[in-house]
């Protein structure tokens, strides 16, 4: 069966349904509201696995390798990939491709369409998350600790640079196409900007070292954002690699950062912190050690440490809503939430 042809019966299936209206509403402030429902589990006959915002679409992985691309605001399909197995690597970014692997196998999808623009069998497995700049694939491979990128237009590979230390932590494109850099964690506690170019780099473009990371470096504007097993979260200039801030925590750190509006916000082993994003200077501590997820109608949403989520004032970090359903993500404002079955998109409501 054709892409095209699973996508109209994935849509037929799945025709939009009003879920039940129940709401989390709190006395005298916003509220979150079931907006739409899609039983994609259902449909495909398989468990959903996972989901990630990419860009300005939710991806959803199902138990038999298929990613299906929704809109978080309205839960429409936009398009449906069946990948040659199941989906082992999943941290995908969105420079105009999105990347993924399977074994051996690496796809990269045209984030827009759907279509697929490079599938190659790579020597080895990958060591973390493949990603693209749109016109090459860059693949952390296991063996050897090759870093190898794969120009998309050819199906060649142009070429393959040898790293010091082994991955630690997925890579990220930063940067426009010819001026870009891909970051690449290692495990000697450098983070390292290789050239994101056809040519073969001749030297890394910048070196920092920042420690051990969580997760993968977070790209906003000119900053790069991570937070390191140093107990700290660290800003650096992109083109540069320069430290803009060094915020030490004093805990150790839990989760990587994520933003909302003028905030940082990570996880350490006794609280949740919010940096401010200019300069690194404390905003405000809980001192609950909830994981912060993103950004849902302009506040902070969490998972909650005895479970469920939490929807939260970024301002202040106040409670605005508990006992929100435990597989939630936020995605362009909006929260997704993932069953093994359906994936569900709640939106802000104001009393």
């Amino acid at each position: 069966m054709t892409p095209s042809t699973m996508l109209l019966v994935l849509s037929t299936l799945v025709a939009a349904a009003a879920p039940q209206d129940h709401s989390t509403r709190t006395s005298g402030g916003p509220t979150l509201r079931p907006l739409w429902e899609r039983q994609l589990g259902v449909a495909r006959g398989a468990s959903l696995r996972t989901c990630r915002a990419v860009g300005p679409r939710v991806l959803v992985v199902d138990a038999a390798g298929g990613v299906t691309a929704l809109d978080p605001a309205s839960g429409a399909i936009q398009w449906f990939v069946q990948a040659p197995g199941p989906v082992t690597a999943f941290l995908p970014s969105d420079g105009g491709a999105i990347a993924t692997a399977s074994g051996t196998d690496v796809l990269a999808i045209d984030g827009a369409t759907g279509r697929r623009v490079f599938q190659v069998q790579s020597a080895s497995a990958p060591a973390y998350s493949p990603c693209s700049d749109g016109r090459l694939l860059y693949v952390p491979a296991l063996l050897g600790d090759m870093l190898v990128a794969w120009d998309m237009s050819t199906g060649t590979r142009a070429w393959e640079c040898h790293m010091p230390a082994h991955f630690a932590g997925p890579a990220t494109v930063t940067g426009s196409q010819g001026t870009g850099s891909v970051l690449v964690p290692t495990a000697d506690g450098l983070l390292r900007a290789v050239p994101a170019q056809l040519g073969v780099p001749e030297r890394e473009r910048w070196t920092q070292r920042v420690g051990t990371i969580l997760g993968a470096p977070l790209v906003v504007g000119q900053l790069i954002l991570v937070a390191s097993s140093d107990r700290a979260v660290i800003a650096l200039d992109a083109p540069s690699g320069v430290v803009k801030w060094k915020h030490f925590t004093g805990a150790p750190v839990r989760s990587p950062p994520v933003v909302v509006g003028e905030r940082v916000v990570v996880r350490t082993s006794e609280s949740l912190v919010a940096l401010d994003l200019a300069t690194g200077a404390s905003a405000w501590e809980q001192p609950e050690s909830a994981l912060p997820l993103g950004e849902v109608g302009g506040e902070l949403l969490v998972r909650a440490p005895r479970g469920g989520c939490e929807w939260r004032e970024i301002a202040t970090g106040r409670l605005i809503t508990g006992g929100l359903p435990a597989g939630s993500i936020a995605a362009s404002g909006m929260l997704v939430e993932l069953s093994s079955g359906a994936i569900a998109g709640w939106k802000r409501s104001e009393h």
